[in-house]
């Protein structure tokens, strides 16, 4: 794995992580609504798939799209 792909890979745990304590604050103040949550939820999925991508050396790229 290269550097850059470390520093990628730590920098999406910590997003994840950032997103999964948002998640817990967001539930224990009974203010988190189905559309949020599902919103959430699919941000730590595509966290998930692109840090496996990652780690099992496939091809990747994760610069954002853009505009038009």
């Amino acid at each position: 794995m290269s550097k850059s792909d470390a520093t990628v890979l730590a920098e999406l745990r910590r997003q994840g992580g950032l997103i999964k304590t948002v998640l817990v604050e967001l539930r224990s103040s009974e203010c988190l609504t189905d559309h949020l949550h599902l919103q959430l939820e699919d941000a730590l999925s595509s966290l998930g798939l692109a840090a496996e991508q990652i780690i099992r050396g496939g091809e990747h790229d994760f610069t954002p799209d853009q505009e038009k």
